[in-house]
């Protein structure tokens, strides 16, 4: 249970494990799975989970209840469908890059809070940008 162990290893507390923190939050809410579930035994973790999965298999990890709505299930809108799909990849690669193993290795708080902020204009730009062409 890699993201109990990194509170319970007697490290320091720094803004390194509210990082990790917002990495396996991440990963565990676009995919539907805890880091307690028991499927993470034997050295697999919900990180390692997202980390095998990326890029290439990142929407078979995802949770469908969180990415396939309605309008994605109906939808024969292929653009609108790889939109939601980069959208999925940048943010469990965002989770992936918060939870790694080595604080040093991790992004700053600062930086995630940037890439979060990047993720959200580029989907809500490309949405809008979509909105436009189908009038």
């Amino acid at each position: 249970m890699q993201y109990i162990e990194e509170y319970g290893e007697s490290l320091a507390v720094s803004t390194y494990g509210d990082v990790f923190s917002l990495g396996i939050t991440l990963i565990e809410l676009f995919t539907g799975k805890s880091p307690t579930n028991d499927m993470f035994k034997d050295g697999i973790s919900l990180h390692h989970y997202a980390e095998v999965a990326f890029p290439d298999k990142v929407s078979e990890i995802a949770d469908a209840n969180m990415w396939l709505s309605e309008g994605a299930n109906t939808s024969n809108d292929t653009g609108y469908i790889t939109r939601i799909k980069e959208c999925l990849s940048s943010v469990i690669q965002l989770g992936i890059l918060c939870s790694k193993q080595l604080p040093t290795e991790r992004l700053s708080m600062s930086n995630a809070a940037a890439e979060m902020h990047a993720i959200r204009d580029k989907y809500i730009s490309n949405q809008q940008l979509s909105d436009v062409r189908s009038y």
